[in-house]
């Protein structure tokens, strides 16, 4: 039988010997690394699972019937509902189906040709959510394993040609300011990215480990482009009609709009929003709004009012290389759970004072299967769909050895258990909370979806455009109503 080892012993020799540095950091993050951890909630208890799955056959049903009315394409055309529209309508809030079910005639007609349109949004919604780009210092395995000259030369190469190519993006207005040309898209900020890795020490926020990367919570590229940003744009107005039936507690009460509809109160001149001509119809009757109506006039004017308006510290994390691979894949997802205290910097020279507070956030590693996505593509079994959601979304099973458990740092050499459930803590100045807690529980409410709906290979098929969605739809065009109509209507 194995001897407990004498740690008291072991660790009086290792301090009496002068440790280094690094020695000394390894050492005291071994001894206070303690997780703190939190009971989890189902993500989709059982009970729900099976009212929600005879709502969808429902939806699939009329889905089927009023094809060619709603899509104007013909029936031999007719798909099922995608994986990752199922997947949205299991993890849409009951309360709210229950309300669109009960309805008869044709406000019920109307509701679900709503809803059906709303879900069409929600592949792409999710794609664009998911979409992170390569980190060329990172991503190539291979250049790592052929040495450092090699991996040099090719990142030195790599930084030409992103030098070349900005080279002819901007030019100068008659101020002589450097703007960038429409349609091109704007450099990620590197003051940002210096902020973020201030406010977390340099260190993953999961594992503690330094050098870590900056993550974006929500990607880039949603609104690095004009183009790209008027296109997320669209899609948050159904995608929180579909994934949130209230507005998320906000930290220090709803956020108000200046007279002419251009800032925040409370913000600086670097987080000045600029307002197009179809933002102001939007925000015209913000105090009337639905709470839900509200958090989307929110999170256009944070995430889609510019290109580059979310490139901020407030929308980005420090996660280790295998962590951010992972992230990026739906592998798990951090819950956020609100804030945690209210504290102030040091008083700087200035006499200037900054408000801090910390994000607290759950961790949770995604179920994963391959059956589902199959299953949903030959059409919908309520049978084969209960199977599947009772294995994978009830009780969560810790013994599951399909999951990961260790999360592992290559550069530090160390690793870490990291379980579901696990609690974390991301500061964040105090007037920038709502913002962090908003990209958060979009990012929540995505990986559930693309979890549910097979992971991240359920992404694949799903093409640029929402499918069935154009101007001249039928299922738009006989009431006369415009995608901007449209918009309209879901903050109406």
């Amino acid at each position: 039988m194995a001897t407990e080892p004498d740690w008291s012993g072991m660790l009086s020799q290792f301090l009496s010997r002068d440790p280094t540095p690094m020695e000394r950091d390894l050492i005291c993050r071994g001894l206070t690394m303690v997780s703190e951890r939190q009971l989890v909630s189902h993500l989709l208890p059982i009970d729900e699972a099976e009212e929600k799955m005879q709502y969808l056959e429902q939806l699939e049903k009329y889905w089927k019937a009023r094809f060619l009315a709603l899509s104007g394409e013909p029936k031999r055309l007719y798909k099922p509902l995608q994986p990752l529209v199922v997947a949205t309508v299991m993890m849409m809030d009951l309360t709210k189906l229950r309300e669109f079910f009960d309805q008869t005639g044709e406000m019920r007609s109307a509701i679900l040709e709503k809803l059906l349109l709303s879900l069409c949004v929600m592949p792409c919604f999710i794609k664009t959510v998911m979409i992170r780009k390569r980190n060329d210092e990172v991503d190539n395995f291979s250049l790592k394993i052929a040495g450092p000259a090699i991996a040099r030369e090719e990142s030195e190469l790599r930084a030409k040609e992103r030098k070349k190519s900005h080279s002819s993006e901007s030019f100068e207005d008659r101020d002589g300011k450097k703007k960038k040309r429409q349609g091109e898209e704007v450099d990620r900020c590197d003051k940002a990215k210096d902020e973020r890795r201030m406010l977390d020490r340099n260190r993953c926020i999961i594992l503690g480990s330094g050098n870590p990367e900056v993550c974006h919570i929500l990607p880039f590229s949603l609104n690095s482009k004009e183009e790209q940003q008027r296109k997320f744009r669209g899609y948050l107005g159904p995608a929180i009609f579909c994934i949130f039936s209230e507005t998320p507690k906000w930290v220090d009460g709803p956020p108000e709009i200046s007279p002419d509809n251009n800032l925040f109160e409370g913000s600086d001149k670097d987080d000045e929003m600029e307002v197009d001509e179809d933002a102001e119809m939007e925000i015209d009757v913000i105090g009337d709004e639905p709470p839900s109506a509200l958090f989307a006039i929110f999170c256009r004017k944070v995430f889609a009012s510019r290109p580059g308006v979310s490139d901020k510290s407030w929308n980005e994390i420090c996660l280790n290389e295998q962590l951010r691979n992972w992230w990026g894949q739906g592998f798990f997802a951090l819950k956020p759970l609100g804030i945690d205290g209210k504290f102030q910097s040091p008083v700087t020279n200035k006499g200037h004072v900054t408000i801090y507070t910390q994000i607290k956030v759950q961790f949770h590693w995604m179920p994963r299967h391959n059956d589902l996505s199959r299953t949903i593509s030959e059409g919908i079994s309520p049978r084969a769909l209960s199977s599947l959601v009772g294995k994978t979304f009830g009780d969560l099973d810790h013994t599951d050895d399909s999951n990961p458990v260790f999360a592992l740092d290559r550069k530090a050499s160390v690793s870490h258990l990291v379980e579901t459930g696990d609690i974390f803590y991301v500061k964040v100045e105090f007037r920038y909370a709502d913002r962090m807690l908003a990209a958060l529980q979009i990012q929540w409410a995505a990986i559930k979806i693309l979890a549910m709906a097979g992971g991240a290979e359920s992404l694949d098929n799903v093409g640029d455009h929402p499918d069935y969605l154009d101007q001249n739809l039928n299922w738009l065009g006989h009431r006369g109503v415009t995608i901007p109509d449209l918009i309209k209507e879901w903050d109406d």
